[in-house]
């Protein structure tokens, strides 16, 4: 038997992820609000973090280097396995990840990211 599983929403809180995305540059002094409205003003168009945090900092004239930015959206991925619905993850583990397959839409690189920062990409 061969399951499927999609990772946003149901392997992974995507809802918990967006908290911290929003949150992502308090260290600026930008409120989550402010980002979480820029967010659903332009959720079509998301690819991955660095994108979006560089439109927000572009359009609001920010002054934020690339360095500082790399480490931001570095931070975002780090510790997210927190994120993981554990009694799915032992359902997989149960069934064996050769019998498992993750599923998910999106930008790739930015999907691998988060599969990478919550320790699966075994999976």
């Amino acid at each position: 038997m061969k399951v499927i599983f999609d990772f946003d929403d149901v392997l992974f809180s995507t809802k918990d992820f967006k908290e911290i995305l929003f949150s992502g540059m308090g260290k600026f002094g930008i409120p989550k609000r402010q980002l979480s409205d820029f967010y659903l003003a332009s959720t079509e168009s998301f690819n991955n973090p660095k994108s979006f945090y560089a439109s927000f900092i572009l359009k609001n004239k920010i002054n934020v280097s690339e360095r500082e930015l790399d480490e931001v959206v570095g931070a975002l991925f780090v510790g997210l396995d927190r994120l993981l619905n554990q009694e799915l993850i032992k359902v997989i583990k149960e069934l064996g990840v050769e019998n498992c397959f993750i599923v998910s839409m999106g930008n790739n690189e930015f999907q691998m990211n988060k599969i990478k920062g919550c320790n699966i990409e075994g999976f």
